[in-house]
């Protein structure tokens, strides 16, 4: 149920950036050369940075509401005052819950451009594809812990270690309590799912490089 879920949010979304290096390793081997990483925090610092849109109605989606302030307090500091319309910071919640409709018409009334939606993956994929819809209006991004990243609530990996493509292990050794039980089934999954894709790719990604090189 979970994985029809997840494959229609990213396969119904407008644009898809990958936010580790390990996709980006993929990508390349499956001959996308140009793909790059999109790093959550670079993003938002990239809107943020730039007046016009600071000038857009923001809301943010997700942590704790002491980690939303600091969020706002830090990127204020650092970019100027933004147009930041609210928040709603909700409880733990399964992958795939339903949202209250109080919320969702809250988010519709404030007329919010941005909407800044900080759960974790998949779960603010699967957010965003059912609840969007219904809000009508702006864009969601989901940006993970990037609310907690900016905030200084968790420390940042040094950015060779980002590079590196070990990330995850940082942020293990960061949060080993919160983290080990994710990150002991994710990595050796997507370690099978790599290496089967690749398997599955390989001879059709050859034939298209033979032929880009001869100009078909």
């Amino acid at each position: 149920m979970y994985s029809r879920e997840v494959f229609d949010a990213h396969g119904d979304a407008w644009l898809i950036a990958p936010d580790g290096m390990p996709l980006v390793w993929l990508g390349r081997l499956l001959g996308f050369n140009s793909i790059g990483r999109l790093y959550g925090p670079d993003l938002m610092e990239c809107v943020f940075s730039n007046p016009d849109y600071r000038e857009l109605r923001h809301f943010f989606y997700g942590g704790s509401p002491s980690v939303v302030a600091s969020l706002r307090d830090a990127l204020a500091r650092r970019f100027g005052e933004f147009n930041m319309v609210g928040m709603h910071c909700p409880p733990v919640k399964p992958l795939g819950f339903i949202e209250d409709e109080v919320v969702l018409t809250r988010i519709r009334d404030l007329k919010a451009d941005i909407i800044w939606v900080g759960l974790s993956t998949p779960k603010q994929e699967v957010w965003m594809h059912a609840h969007m819809p219904k809000i009508g209006a702006g864009v969601g991004i989901g940006v993970g812990a990037d609310f907690d990243l900016l905030a200084g609530k968790t420390r940042q990996a040094p950015r060779w270690i980002q590079r590196s493509g070990f990330e995850w292990l940082f942020r293990l050794a960061m949060e080993p309590r919160g983290l080990f039980r994710r990150y002991f089934f994710v990595v050796p999954k997507f370690l099978f799912y790599f290496a089967g894709t690749i398997a599955r790719q390989g001879g059709k990604h050859k034939s298209n490089s033979f032929d880009r090189e001869r100009g078909r």
